[in-house]
């Protein structure tokens, strides 16, 4: 018997980002489930995807040469749409991984069973519904560097805010009915799942996170640095990500409470030099340093030195880098909603604030500080046990297995870890 075949669709697969990583690690557990795979995207970059796919069949409009990639637009022309849906007949299941192809996918035809593993419905496309906190609280927020979303609003249908653009109603009709062509969508959170529920009230999406990556081990990490609390954030430096508001409740917590604390902000994007303006003004250059883009052995060695993870994203879909960091001892400061709220069992395994609320981080930070010895071990060992009880590839793995035997796609081997 001909093992199923299985199709993963994405727009592109260059940067590094939390989607692309979420698709690779489907990609080698179908694979080593006996699946035939193959990736399609228009864009590849084997530097960054090689090794991450580990032989997995990459199908790709441009390859990556020499760091010279070609610029896409966000509604891809139907040339481009055209090519990543070929080859699609007499698949067993494709997986969609974001806008367009989520729509475009539902309105193909070919695979038996047509999957959206919805990290997020498209923002731009969907912004009130996609945004509830923003939505709800843009007038609370702080007005920081140059045009941004936070003072704009979001029901305009030319969007003053710059992840909304041009948006046409009929754009908002296609995507709802492409999504309703799917077979199932598959929700990182139930944060997301609510949001597609918003968008696309008749479809009834499942939740299935993300596979984690863990080590062997728990591991083991000294007392927290009382001498200065070093506190971790990696992420990319977009203005969603809040690290505005982060950085201003680090002053505070550190004029205030720990004037040796530091602050490690790992990631590039386009709000770097305004973040670095941001620095400065507020007086903490000697305690926040930007590393860029660093390599998960960089970024283990720098985990290691730090004592908290921090970051506090707005209407955050999932946030891997959340179980990751506290998989690797951190202890974790995050938002009160979203993903990583949920991923932080609501404060019942890190601390979680307003966001948007500078002394609510600087009072996040002081808590953790005032943890006892004793008390910081047992918030490490439960926070990385309750991760790995639900973001474990033998979990996620197993509940994947089980969606798949619901849309009639069996796969024939169990995969080894």
């Amino acid at each position: 018997m001909a093992p199923p075949q299985v199709r993963f669709l994405h727009r592109a697969l260059d940067a590094v980002g939390g989607a692309e990583v979420l698709l690779a690690d489907q990609a080698r557990f179908f694979e080593r489930a006996g699946a035939d795979v193959r990736v399609r995207t228009l864009v590849y970059d084997p530097e960054n995807w090689d090794a991450r796919l580990a032989g997995v069949p990459v199908d790709a409009w441009y390859r990556v040469l020499d760091g010279k990639r070609p610029r896409l637009t966000r509604t891809l022309g139907r040339r481009r749409l055209g090519w990543l849906l070929r080859e699609l007949a007499g698949a067993d299941l494709a997986l969609a991984h974001g806008f367009p192809l989520s729509a475009a996918l539902g309105a193909a035809e070919g695979p038996r069973a047509r999957v959206w593993h919805c990290l997020e419905a498209p923002r731009w496309l969907h912004p009130e519904a996609s945004n509830p906190y923003l939505s709800a609280n843009a007038d609370r927020a702080p007005l920081r560097h140059g045009p941004h979303y936070y003072k704009s609003s979001l029901a305009s249908p030319v969007g003053a805010w710059p992840l909304v653009g041009r948006r046409r109603p009929s754009q908002v009709a296609a995507d709802r009915e492409g999504v309703l062509g799917l077979t199932a969508v598959w929700a990182l959170s139930e944060y997301t799942r609510e949001s597609v529920r918003r968008i696309y009230p008749s479809v009834n999406a499942e939740v299935l996170p993300p596979i984690v990556r863990f080590p062997e081990r728990v591991v083991e990490k000294a007392p927290l640095a009382r001498d200065g609390l070093r506190i971790l954030c990696a992420t990319r430096l977009e203005w969603l990500k809040n690290l505005d508001t982060l950085i201003e409740g680090f002053s505070r917590y550190r004029q205030r409470t720990d004037p040796r604390a530091t602050l490690s902000i790992v990631g590039t994007g386009p709000a770097l030099g305004s973040l670095k303006e941001l620095v400065g003004a507020f007086g903490v250059t000697a305690g926040v340093r930007f590393h860029g883009f660093l390599s998960d052995a960089e970024l283990g060695e720098l985990s290691a030195a730090s004592d908290v993870f921090a970051c506090v994203p707005l209407d955050e879909p999932f946030g891997l880098v959340f179980p990751e960091a506290m998989a690797r001892g951190l202890l974790a400061l995050g938002p009160d909603h979203g993903g990583p709220a949920e991923i932080l069992e609501r404060g019942e395994l890190g601390e979680v604030v307003d966001p948007l609320e500078p002394d609510a981080i600087a009072v996040g930070f002081a808590r953790i500080r005032r943890l006892s010895d004793a008390d910081v071990q047992k918030r490490r060992a439960r926070a990385d046990a309750a991760c790995r009880a639900r973001y474990a590839e033998s979990v996620v793995g197993a509940r994947m297995l089980e969606l798949l035997r619901g849309l009639g796609v069996e796969l024939p081997g169990s995969p080894a870890a």
